[in-house]
């Protein structure tokens, strides 16, 4: 049972024996759909066809056309749409995230979150979204704004800006959807407490020069807030001076190139395709002391590679190498802090045996590799061959260290937080993915680091993760 599709390219107006223009030879050789081309009406096609349909694409187009009016259609569409992003679609508005609507940690006890966004019935140009947040502990309101208005669709070009009031993890900005809902909730090992309160202010340009290449650039101006621990300030005695709150004022560019990287579209967001060769990204940030009530002068760099490499019939290698580091003196939250997990839910992306802020760094080279079999061994067994389970295997490592300047001239670190000095952290993991199309799970172990209270030096640890 399978999907078989047709696909009939007229071409007209072919041109030959003249020179090409320089600029239509650069870059990747891309096909660009106009807004217009889903929106046309039957009139149009008519007119616009070399030659008329069949009965039989006629037929196909009815059928197509009358499931789209029927109930059981919209409802399952409208379902699938919310398990994927979380959001149910309820007129010119969309309410979620469902998974975000009730949580609970350390600070706020039990959390309830509502939110919306606009949808496409409301417009495909512009985007409002909100939530609001309260904690039955700390009985203290979070809230949030945001709007996005396409300029562009081809080449991308969007702009937007948001207001942010809420707690979020050190390290995990985006704290909202990765670490404040319901699943991640009952899926810790540890407790949640290492929180921030934060107020955020952000205005960014998007823009797209050809597909695969763009640039962000993002202002934002942010004050830290401790949550159920405080800054402690280091003063020139090595005596500690506690701190409510410090302000940071930033701007930030990023960079982005996958050359001849497709993409499926929709009306704000986006999903790639993938590419035959390396995804860079380099971000480079700036902070402004005294400016807007800037504490601090510093700069950040970090640079990205994601790639495939494949070895037919040995399967495919997914990997991700990262390089950072920060220029100037900085209190530790703006340090880079290695992305721990201390879920049971695997992460490609985390250190999944490591705690949060175990580990900060002001210069650092770290690796994620995950390699896939495709079913090298398992398909030798009757059995899982029928199952088409997959085995997978994982490397993660990281090696960096936090210079004197900023380990013991700013604030004090906090319990828990450590130096990697020039030692590396590495963990491997071997797994099964494809189980009942969506379900992975990996045992994974620690091989350095080993000295540190309360860490896991084995696990395991389950994703879901749609298969084919």
């Amino acid at each position: 049972m399978g999907i078989y599709g047709r696909k009939t390219t007229h071409y007209r107006n072919i041109i030959v024996d003249q020179p090409i223009a320089e600029k239509y030879l650069k870059g990747a050789a891309n096909i660009e759909v106009a807004d217009s081309a889903v929106t046309a009406n039957e009139d149009y096609w008519k007119n616009t066809r070399p030659d008329s349909l069949t009965t039989a694409e006629k037929a196909v187009y009815k059928m197509v056309d009358t499931i789209k009016t029927l109930p059981v259609y919209r409802r399952t569409s409208d379902l699938i749409y919310g398990i994927v992003t979380g959001y149910m679609i309820a007129g010119p508005l969309e309410i979620g995230p469902v998974y975000s609507l009730y949580s609970f940690n350390n600070l706020e006890g039990n959390r309830f979150r509502f939110g919306m966004r606009t949808s496409n019935n409301f417009s495909k140009r512009i985007e409002f979204s909100a939530y609001g947040a309260y904690g039955m502990r700390d009985r203290e309101w979070k809230y949030f704004g945001g709007v996005r208005y396409m300029i562009a669709k081809a080449p991308r070009q969007v702009v937007g800006g948001s207001y942010r009031h809420d707690i979020e993890l050190l390290g995990l900005a985006n704290t909202s959807t990765i670490q404040l809902n319901v699943l991640a909730s009952i899926g810790r090992r540890r407790p949640l407490d290492q929180l921030l309160l934060t107020t955020n202010a952000t205005v960014y340009y998007e823009r797209e020069w050809f597909s695969g290449f763009l640039n962000k650039i993002t202002l934002s101006r942010k004050e830290w807030m401790p949550g159920l621990f405080q800054f402690n300030r280091i003063n020139p005695d090595n005596s500690t001076t506690p701190v409510s709150q410090f302000t940071t004022t930033e701007a930030t560019l990023m960079t982005y190139f996958a050359f001849d990287e497709k993409y499926v579209n929709g009306e704000f967001d986006r999903t790639s395709l993938g590419t035959r060769y390396p995804r860079i990204t380099l971000t480079a940030t700036i902070g402004f002391k005294n400016l807007l009530g800037g504490s601090f002068d510093y700069q950040q760099l970090k640079l990205q590679i994601d790639d495939r490499f494949r070895y037919n019939p040995f399967g495919y290698t997914d990997f991700k190498l990262e390089a950072g580091m920060t220029f100037g003196s900085v209190p530790y939250p703006l340090l880079n802090i290695q992305t721990g997990n201390e879920t049971y839910g695997y992460s490609s992306y985390y250190f999944n045996m490591t705690n949060f802020n175990e580990f900060a760094t002001d210069r650092y080279v770290r690796l994620f590799a995950t390699h896939h079999f495709d079913g090298l061994f398992l398909n030798k067994i009757p059995l899982l061959r029928k199952l088409k389970w997959r085995e997978v295997a994982t490397f993660k490592g990281v090696i960096g260290s936090l210079s004197e300047k900023n380990r013991n001239g700013v604030y004090q670190l906090p319990t828990g937080m450590y130096d990697l000095a020039g030692k590396p952290y590495m963990e491997v993991g071997v797994g099964v993915e494809n189980i009942f199309k969506f379900l992975r799970i990996d045992a994974l172990w620690r091989l350095t680091q080993l000295n540190h209270p309360d860490i896991p030096k084995f696990g395991i640890r389950a994703a879901i993760q749609i298969g084919l």
